[in-house]
């Protein structure tokens, strides 16, 4: 980068981190911690309706074997 600028290293590398020089590591421990969010909101949510349809087919199914 800093071939083809006039600015030294010291500023080029300012200039490319902006200020923040462990900002990468920043972003992939957000995007780490979001997904371990969504995957665990996702498994309560998924566990919630499974529950609500097996309770579902329960009642079906105590229906049907009593008819008969």
């Amino acid at each position: 980068m800093s071939l083809f600028s006039r600015h030294t290293d010291e500023v080029s590398a300012e200039l490319m981190t902006q200020g923040d020089v462990r900002e990468a590591q920043k972003d992939i421990s957000y995007a780490v911690i979001g997904s371990l969010i969504t995957m665990l909101l996702h498994i309560l949510w998924s566990s919630k309706t499974r529950n609500v349809e097996s309770s579902g087919r329960d009642a079906e199914l105590q229906g049907n074997n009593g008819a008969s």
